[in-house]
């Protein structure tokens, strides 16, 4: 989904600012930041005082038909990229769902960056992942992906209309993707009579049951979910390249190289935005209720990265996770 087709009140988030440096127009907030280095020379005084009057009307509202000719949606596109941007509403008392799930985003966005600053940046960016936590990782993100898929399935039946659509689209798209990933571990000698002996960690374990509980009890906060769990469009090359520094064998890169090109061009980064797109009011117990439950799959998602960085790395821990070993040590295994 284009961002032009989700937002119809797009507003600049609060406190962003509107500045030439160097000839080049930035717009910014904190660590977030958009630098319109392509953008003609002859335009960037026109587009700063457009940004700067939506910023000092309509309450930073940016209004697309007014920019100067050309460059309206281009500039919603990169600042939406950047999470500079966020839906309006309306006066009525609760908000359109586009409303509400761009809200989420934006308190997705102050969470990852407030647990940038925890540390966990030196974990997914860092270059001193060795093969154990390689071997470790796909085996976790072939039980996510595969848990994911099977938790999704029961939320076609409570969902209906453009929504049971947009999912069962979806679900058709997402199947056997697990099979992409099995190829990373076939790399290492594992196969899937050992994806069959094999426990995912316990933050694994707690992503998986959270989004089959979502399914059966709040489908409307599963769907607000999947942009966590699929990610962001494109955001899969940031993970591609730390899987390259840390010399990852070229077939385990491609397997994780394919399934993030076949989710890039199918969209599925925006499958939430495609089913909030057609909810058309979600009340503010909805919103607050909603939003608690995609904050709280986030931090276990992101504890996940967590606990499988250093688990791994303990060469006192069983790599993988067999069942027949936890059989035969009882005490093994995280505690």
């Amino acid at each position: 989904m284009k961002t032009e087709e989700f937002f119809t009140r797009p507003h600049l988030i609060e406190d962003a600012q509107v500045r030439i440096e160097d000839s080049v127009l930035k717009i910014f907030r904190d660590s977030r930041a958009v630098r319109l280095k392509g953008l003609p020379p002859q335009h960037v005084q026109p587009v700063h005082d457009w940004l700067q009057n939506c910023a000092s009307t309509g309450g930073m509202r940016l209004d697309i038909a007014s920019a100067p000719k050309g460059v309206g949606i281009p500039i919603l596109r990169a600042l939406d990229s950047a999470g500079l941007v966020v839906e309006g509403h309306g006066p009525q008392h609760g908000r359109s769902g586009i409303a509400v799930l761009s809200r989420i985003e934006q308190r997705v966005l102050e969470q990852v960056e407030r647990m940038m600053q925890s540390g966990i940046a030196d974990i997914i960016d860092g270059d001193h992942w060795n093969e154990r936590q390689l071997i470790g990782n796909a085996f976790e993100y072939y039980f996510i992906t595969l848990g994911a898929y099977d938790a999704i399935s029961p939320a076609l039946a409570r969902v209906s209309g453009e929504l049971q659509a947009i999912m069962a689209a979806f679900v058709i798209e997402e199947y056997r993707h697990d099979r992409i990933l099995l190829r990373a571990l076939e790399v290492y000698g594992y196969g899937e009579h050992d994806v069959a002996d094999v426990v995912p960690l316990p933050y694994t374990s707690a992503v998986i049951n959270e989004l089959f509980y979502l399914a059966h009890v709040d489908p409307l906060a599963l769907l607000a979910c999947l942009f966590v769990v699929e990610g962001r469009q494109q955001a899969g090359e940031g993970y591609l390249q730390m899987l390259q520094r840390n010399g990852a064998p070229t077939a385990y890169i491609e397997s994780h190289r394919e399934h993030d090109r076949i989710n890039n061009n199918r969209e599925h980064g925006t499958i939430s935005r495609q089913c909030f797109k057609h909810v058309e009011y979600l009340s503010e117990e909805d919103e607050a209720r909603i939003t608690q439950r995609v904050l709280m799959l986030h931090r276990v998602a992101s504890a996940r990265v967590g606990q499988l960085y250093t688990y791994y790395a303990d060469e006192n821990n069983p790599c993988p996770r067999r069942v027949s070993d936890l059989q035969a040590r009882p005490h093994a295994g995280v505690h």
